[in-house]
């Protein structure tokens, strides 16, 4: 696990952030009850970096006083990753704020959600404080391993649908659902959501868009194909206009933590909005999507590989079928078939992990006989 002093040069996700800054806030006295007297002390030249997980828009790091003998009470800072230049200068302390206001509506909503804390973010910082992860890993590290299970699959849906059914609840008159999308809506990242989805993926020249020869064909029939451009254009349509409740919006594999005795937590709600909730629904399919289309590729190990893709099969049905049962409430209060509307309509989520275009041409075609 790669780490760092602290005298040496910061070139992780940005030079915008020093362990003088770091100490600083640590030292704040409002923050006693945060971290142990240990690293509060900690010289500068005394705290140690590791690096634990490094996301597509975030990364995770453990601080600590390097003279300790015992770590445990290690400081854990999620660090902003810049966006993409085509993304639009969006700041990164900008993000953190939005996910601190998200994090503080989904707290009154539902006190008992398993999102990741944040423990201290000063606006005009690129990293925050957040809660100890010891013991979680990534759903992307547990699906790459082959270490995974239905009752794992099960409480990915339970921890999801506790807060789908918490902030429907709390928003189901219609104006506070309003109120709620007009305290969300100022910051704009939802909307890069939206271009990753329906947009980049679809344009001939998008920047965004793997330069693989060997996907030309496949993409140029989806170029082509004005029946499916103008289905694209309705998802759009449809992504502004089913206003359901609070969603995550990036349920990638990154953003799903799973610890040793099967607890859930979600990271990442810089992109959560008002929204369908088929949209995380969606997210969560194409995982596992991906991962059955990676375990088919060719391989040493191709038998084990293949009864492993197979049962990811199992787990998006399970999934689905799981959520349906727990979804009960909704059809008690609104009949609405939101789930599938939308969900087959989010089928070209795929392209929302930016580095597997080819993804969406495959779970277009395979994902009515999978259901």
């Amino acid at each position: 696990m790669a780490s760092r002093s602290a005298d040496e040069n910061l070139h992780f996700e940005s030079d915008t952030i020093n362990f003088q800054d770091i100490l600083e806030l640590l030292k704040r006295p409002e923050h006693d009850y945060s971290w142990s007297t240990g690293i509060k002390e900690s010289h500068l030249e005394d705290l140690h970096l590791e690096m634990v997980h490094s996301g597509a828009f975030f990364s995770f790091y453990n601080l600590y006083n390097r003279k300790q003998v015992q770590t445990d009470h290690e400081v854990m800072i999620k660090v902003v990753k810049p966006f993409p230049q085509w993304f639009g200068n969006k700041e990164r302390s900008l993000r953190l704020s939005y996910e601190q206001r998200v994090l503080q509506k989904l707290e009154e909503f539902c006190p008992t959600n398993k999102a990741i804390k944040i423990h201290l973010f000063v606006p005009g910082n690129s990293f925050a404080f957040i809660e100890n992860l010891k013991g979680y890993r990534t759903l992307d590290d547990h699906l790459l391993s082959k270490d995974f299970s239905e009752d794992l699959a099960k409480a990915i849906i339970n921890n999801l649908i506790h807060i789908h059914k918490a902030t429907f609840f709390a928003t189901s008159n219609s104006n506070c659902l309003e109120d709620l999308e007009a305290q969300l809506q100022d910051c704009g990242f939802p909307g890069i959501i939206e271009k990753m989805t329906f947009i980049c993926s679809f344009e001939k020249d998008n920047p965004t868009k793997c330069k693989d020869e060997s996907l030309e064909k496949v993409l140029l029939q989806i170029y082509n194909n004005s029946t499916l451009l103008s289905s694209v254009a309705d998802l759009k349509n449809s992504f502004h206009t089913n206003k359901e409740c609070l969603i995550h919006g990036n349920l990638q594999t990154d953003s799903i933590l799973c610890s040793l005795n099967g607890d859930i937590k979600f990271a990442g709600f810089e992109f959560a909005h008002v929204g369908s909730c088929a949209f995380d629904m969606a997210c969560i399919l194409v995982n596992y999507l991906v991962a059955f289309y990676h375990f088919l590729e060719p391989s040493e190990h191709s038998d084990q590989n293949h009864q492993f893709a197979q049962s990811m099969i199992e787990y998006m049905k399970i999934s689905e079928s799981y959520y349906l049962y727990l979804r009960t409430f909704f059809i008690l209060i609104k009949n609405n078939t939101f789930l599938f509307s939308s969900l087959c309509s989010l089928i070209f989520l795929p392209f929302f992990t930016l580095f597997l275009p080819f993804s969406i041409f495959l779970f277009f075609f395979s994902f009515p006989t999978l259901l």
